[in-house]
């Protein structure tokens, strides 16, 4: 599962200066960092050889990293030069401020009860759910959460979307899942026993499949078409169902070309501050032989993704339409709700994002409801008193936050706030006139 990361609400009288991020590291901590980040990744990425040439570029630099002092910044350029050389986006290093104790998994994940906990508060990963108008099913997922923890709540959702006529599963701002996830909720959509995927595991040397269940709690979702949401912040685990499902020919997917990681991994502690995520394996596909690794997933209907569900709409009312010739007045609102749906204005107004401060930060980005949460989709441009950027969004209300030089904070000009499981976001009302 791809970590993600604590989003927390920071005061705004802490956020008056870049120094707020800032924490100084010894040349001897420095280089003991970089030191064993190196063999955690030469001992178990996925590719030897390329692990190889890693550490070799990261060697080769060390005029360079003498001149960082900062822990931050030697995490964000450790993750550049890596990715620089491995291209993959799976592979990066991250600093916690605070020290987590031996035993922790890296990244400072929680682990037993407190993951339960964390994930009933996230709600699973699911963050919308209801029945469309023509009576299409909608579920949106932020990540995919393992049937040890999730598989109750995956099999009510199931149920109470088990009687609409399409399905349309939303995993623009999916970014991950944790083991067993994908199995669980693909065995919903097929009746037999099917190869999902396999996958490889460099340290054991052994290869695995994932197969579909052949019990399910609650209904299967069969010879319905099922349609499948991506955006470019889709990724890792939500690229892997939707793949699955495309391959497999049981989904048709509209959006735009995913995020492209499919070699998955784990945090490994490099000290009590560090942690590097390190890919092990790599996905393998029964049906095309290969992954999305660095190329994405690619739709079926290409566009833009903040205009795929309306699209995913109008496709399954067309399908609809087509297969209910025996009843005509289920048809004619079927095609009353297509024109309806033509007729929605789809409108987008510019709105600034404006951060004062931080004249020292190098990347400054928001990243919110309206790209999907994409960590890199929207950077704000150096002012003359902070930092700013234009956005068009949809009319309506918006969650957000900023993120300076990977550190996620809310909004401090902002007061209204949500927390959202284990979240606190920003949260902005669009007009129509803005």
């Amino acid at each position: 599962m791809t970590t993600r990361r604590c989003i927390t609400g920071i005061l705004a009288g802490t956020l008056a200066g870049t120094s707020a991020f800032a924490q100084p590291i010894a040349p001897e901590a420095r280089q003991r960092v970089i030191d064993q980040t190196l063999t955690l990744i030469e001992q178990r990425y996925v590719f030897p050889d390329v692990a190889e040439k890693m550490a070799q570029s990261v060697r080769g630099k060390a005029d360079f990293y003498e001149k960082i002092t900062e822990a931050r910044q030697l995490a964000t350029q450790l993750t550049a030069d890596l990715q620089a050389i491995s291209r993959d986006k799976h592979l990066h290093v991250d600093y916690s401020e605070h020290p987590q104790p031996l035993g922790t998994r890296g990244g400072g994940q929680p682990a037993g009860g407190s993951m339960s906990r964390s994930l009933a508060r996230d709600n699973y990963g699911v963050t919308r759910v209801e029945v469309l108008p023509g009576n299409i099913g909608y579920v949106a997922f932020r990540f995919l959460a393992s049937a040890r923890w999730a598989g109750d709540a995956y099999a009510a959702l199931m149920n109470y979307l088990a009687h609409t006529d399409a399905l349309i599963l939303d995993l623009r701002a999916c970014r991950g899942s944790m083991p067993d996830a994908i199995p669980l909720l693909a065995s919903y959509f097929f009746d037999d026993a099917v190869h999902l995927v396999s996958f490889y595991d460099r340290p054991s040397n052994t290869t695995t499949q994932a197969w579909t269940y052949a019990y399910v709690p609650g209904k299967r979702y069969l010879e319905k078409p099922v349609f499948v949401l991506t955006s470019s912040a889709t990724f890792s685990g939500g690229e892997e169902l939707a793949y699955d499902l495309q391959t497999l020919k049981r989904a048709t997917l509209v959006g735009e070309v995913t995020g492209g990681g499919a070699n998955p991994g784990r945090p490994v502690r490099v000290d009590e501050h560090f942690s590097v995520w390190i890919p092990i394996g790599r996905a393998i596909s029964p049906v095309t032989h290969t992954n999305w690794e660095g190329v994405g997933v690619q739709p079926d209907r290409v566009t833009a993704a903040a205009l795929a569900l309306h699209q995913a709409r109008r496709m399954a009312l067309d399908s609809l339409i087509q297969k209910n010739t025996a009843d005509p007045d289920w048809q004619q609102r079927l095609h009353d709700e297509r024109r309806r749906l033509e007729q929605l204005p789809l409108r987008f107004v510019k709105r600034a994002f404006v951060l004062k401060g931080f004249p020292d930060a190098r990347q400054v980005v928001v990243t919110g409801s309206f790209n999907f949460w994409h960590r890199q989709a929207n950077s704000l441009t150096r002012s003359s008193d902070g930092w700013r950027a234009e956005v068009e969004l949809e009319p309506g209300e918006h969650a957000y936050n900023f993120i300076v030089d990977g550190q996620w904070i809310t909004d401090p000009a902002n007061p209204r706030t949500r927390q959202e499981g284990n979240q606190v976001n920003s949260v902005v009302f669009v007009g129509e006139n803005q």
